[in-house]
């Protein structure tokens, strides 16, 4: 082996001190899919008030089984493959790819509301509705989880192929040159 991977966890850098003692010609790097999941999170904050209300409607699905069946049926008949996504069943870039699920079911989720199957009539809810119903608010909101998505994208797509078995050095060095390419 060349080098040994892993994050900045106490027992994973005891174990890599260990090893590139023994071993002085082992590389000893830190794990670039958290380094590019910690850099994503950097860039996340630039969109703060957008994932409050990304989180706010993800969290209205999750709560709500009413919800998740009818978003299910919508999302069906027009196409939309994924539903909602948590930030608790993803491990990297799971912002992301919480904005990905939102922005993607936005048409069934306004479909349902129009029809008044969902109803977003709650105190907690409420504030929700300018987002989702058309009207200037939507259309900004819509307009920065794009810019979200488009930010993110070539980070978050990065850290699925590095993730990979095989992945080597230059599959690293390669990634960042798309990453700072897109940005």
């Amino acid at each position: 082996y060349s080098a040994i991977a892993g994050d900045g966890g106490s027992n994973v850098r005891s174990a890599k001190i260990k090893i590139n003692a023994e071993f002085p010609w082992i590389l000893n790097i830190y794990d670039p899919c958290h380094n590019l999941n910690l850099f994503l999170k950097d860039l996340g904050k630039l969109f703060k008030d957008t994932l409050i209300i990304v989180s706010g409607i993800a969290n209205y699905f999750g709560k709500s089984n009413y919800g998740t069946f009818h978003l299910d049926v919508q999302r069906k008949m027009e196409g939309v493959r994924e539903g909602i996504k948590s930030t608790a069943e993803t491990r990297f870039s799971s912002s992301y790819l919480q904005v990905v699920s939102v922005h993607d079911c936005m048409s069934p989720i306004k479909k349902c509301v129009a029809s008044g199957t969902l109803k977003f009539d709650t105190k907690a809810t409420k504030k929700l509705l300018p987002y989702i119903k058309e009207g200037t608010q939507h259309w900004k909101f819509m307009a920065e989880m794009s810019g979200f998505i488009q930010l993110l994208s070539s980070g978050a797509n990065t850290i699925l192929t590095l993730e990979g078995q095989n992945t080597n050095c230059a599959d690293v060095f390669y990634a960042w040159v798309c990453i700072a390419y897109h940005l």
